[in-house]
């Protein structure tokens, strides 16, 4: 995050507490009442929402439009920052592709957003079925991903590796999580494919360019007309791509027609090789959450859903596809 008195302040405070703070040091809002209204519940499975901030419409005393204010709980983005997500949401926004940023409040670990109308609503699983959602959404991942490039590049086999240096205290010395659940693959052996699956993309090679970094279909916006937002940038950098798409996939896909379906429309033809990618990088995308709720699980800042339900779903789908996969193909293929 930031430094230790920016990390004292935000663990000193609610995050409704921040949110009302942050507005009311905003020369824009200065001398106006705000009132929060309902904020956005924290559900991890299966919508993956509010669940690493608190976040929700706010009104104002003068009538002036509402906004909608997003409170980041406390070591919830490491090693991702306050600062970077903001420039990210207001790139974004910036190209329509995302909800505009209006304010940004580093100290308080606070954004500030124009709030869509009451014709806008968050997707469902069941809207990535719909021809004309898929497609749309499809072209604002593009979109997002033609962007300049942002100023942080990290690829999402970093992030793992820093996840796993912070959870390897609280693994017993068989590389196993000592919780109760079943069907989860080893720690140590979970890294070891995510080795092998980072040293074939590499061996292949990389385009690089602005990442979403965060494709639950509870992050898409669904307006007239199927018009699209997309929300939370919160782990855009610079990576591969194809991660986001991989990672899409797990929302909507079952099959490999569904996924070279979602290829063909991403790049206007079928792709063997990006139909591999894809499949490797839903694998890590799973292991990549799991790791983040299992550390949220030893945090005490991080007080929510059930983190260890969710890091089991997670790890359980994560075996699933490395069992039915043909990894050695994948991995030829990709």
């Amino acid at each position: 995050m930031g430094n230790g008195m920016v990390d004292e302040l935000v663990a000193a405070h609610t995050p409704q507490e921040r949110i009302v703070h942050a507005l009311a040091a905003m020369p824009e809002f200065h001398g106006v009442q705000a009132s929060i209204g309902a904020v956005v519940p924290s559900i991890a499975m299966p919508m993956h929402l509010g669940l690493d901030s608190v976040s929700a419409p706010v009104s104002f005393s003068d009538g002036r439009p509402g906004v909608f204010a997003k409170a980041f709980r406390a070591g919830a983005l490491a090693p991702y920052s306050v600062p970077d997500a903001a420039a990210a949401a207001r790139v974004a926004g910036e190209a329509q592709i995302a909800p505009r940023l209006m304010a940004a409040d580093a100290s308080s670990d606070v954004l500030v957003f124009d709030l869509l109308g009451s014709d806008w609503r968050m997707a469902l699983a069941s809207d990535m079925r719909k021809p004309d959602v898929k497609s749309a959404v499809l072209a604002a991942k593009k979109a997002w991903h033609q962007q300049a490039k942002l100023s942080k590049t990290v690829s999402p086999f970093e992030v793992l590796r820093d996840y796993a240096a912070r959870l390897e205290p609280h693994l017993d010395p068989k590389g196993r999580r000592p919780i109760p659940f079943k069907g989860a693959i080893p720690f140590n052996a979970a890294m070891q494919w995510i080795s092998r699956i980072e040293g074939a993309l590499s061996a292949s090679g990389t385009d690089l360019g602005p990442i979403h970094g965060e494709n639950a279909v509870s992050n898409i916006m669904i307006g007239p007309e199927a018009s699209i937002r997309l929300v939370d940038f919160d782990r855009a950098v610079n990576a591969d791509p194809i991660f986001d798409l991989g990672s899409l996939c797990l929302e909507f896909c079952r099959t490999d027609k569904q996924r070279m379906e979602a290829v063909e429309i991403y790049a206007g033809r079928p792709n063997q090789a990006m139909l591999a990618r894809v499949k490797l990088y839903g694998i890590v995308d799973d292991f990549l959450w799991a790791c983040w709720a299992l550390l949220a699980e030893t945090s005490h800042d991080m007080v929510g859903p059930e983190w260890l339900k969710y890091a089991s779903n997670r790890l359980i789908r994560m075996n699933y596809h490395l069992q039915t996969f043909d990894m050695r193909h994948l991995l030829a293929t990709a």
